[in-house]
């Protein structure tokens, strides 16, 4: 009977090489290197086409044609469009977390539902303006320019900086269908930040300042009575027929604020003082 033997193989060399010359060898090697290097080109060009497409292209359109742009859902998170032309653009959805805005005009623009969180909107314009259920939650609006905005369903919380002058445009965000949201962390923060930060006699001669030199004649007139509730450190303040509402109205604009109380015509508010503190109130520094 006949056998056949199997060729046995070299120990000494590898499966893959069986059969093939150190030429071969190496001509198998740099073939590999040059199609990974070209994999790698090509995975990085679509990894950059897929950038501009989602990212780039909507930053270079909000920022040079902006105006009536489409840009709902738009990643513009981070964006440096400070005073860029969006009037009347399409902007819902969009993902506007710490975009700069500064100074940009959004008249007109729509921002349902967007994503504005800590956002910068220091100047920017924005009149008929909808950010019905936007997140503003730490953002800067403090010196924008508001006019018949649209805030039903938006939600801030207690950072979230809201403008401090008072008249006709005044913004009170409660007023407008805003809601306030707030961590327990947040809300032991907040009352934290109300501990007296002056002694009494500081605080009355602070607001008393504030009250003679800035508001005095801007409510003297047909107010008599009412409550003027100051915050001394920024000059903010409110008026309003009762203690507790008014002050309540100043802490929703400014939750560290501390108040100082007046009466509109009345020398004195050691009255009022008495009034709160047999109610369990906030107490008002004497006279």
């Amino acid at each position: 009977m006949t056998h056949r033997h199997r060729p046995v193989m070299a120990p000494d060399r590898p499966a893959a090489d069986w059969g093939l010359s150190k030429e071969d060898r190496a001509l198998l090697q740099a073939n590999l290197r040059r199609t990974g290097r070209w994999l790698a080109w090509l995975l990085a060009v679509a990894t950059l086409l897929t950038l501009g497409r989602w990212i780039v292209w909507p930053y270079l359109v909000a920022r040079c044609a902006g105006r009536g742009a489409d840009l709902a859902g738009a990643p513009l998170l981070l964006a440096p469009l400070r005073g860029a032309d969006l009037v009347g653009a399409n902007l819902r959805r969009a993902n506007l977390c710490k975009a700069d805005l500064s100074g940009a005009d959004l008249t007109a623009t729509e921002l349902q539902n967007a994503n504005m969180q800590g956002a910068h909107l220091t100047g920017t314009r924005l009149v008929d303006t909808h950010l019905e259920g936007a997140d503003l939650r730490g953002a800067d609006l403090s010196q924008a320019i508001f006019g018949s905005v649209h805030l039903e369903g938006a939600c801030y919380d207690l950072s979230t900086r809201w403008p401090t002058r008072r008249g006709p445009g005044e913004i009170i965000p409660q007023r407008l269908g805003a809601v306030l949201v707030a961590t327990g962390a947040e809300e032991g923060k907040r009352l934290s930040a109300r501990q007296p930060r002056y002694s009494r006699e500081e605080v009355a001669q602070r607001g008393t300042e504030i009250y003679n030199r800035d508001i005095r004649p801007l409510v003297e007139k047909g107010n008599e009575g009412k409550i003027v509730a100051i915050d001394v450190e920024t000059g903010a303040y409110e008026l309003g027929k009762g203690i507790v509402t008014t002050s309540d109205r100043l802490l929703a604009r400014s939750p560290d604020a501390q108040i100082w109380y007046v009466r509109v015509g009345h020398p004195a508010v050691h009255h009022i003082r008495r009034h709160l503190e047999s109610a369990g109130r906030r107490s008002l520094p004497s006279p």
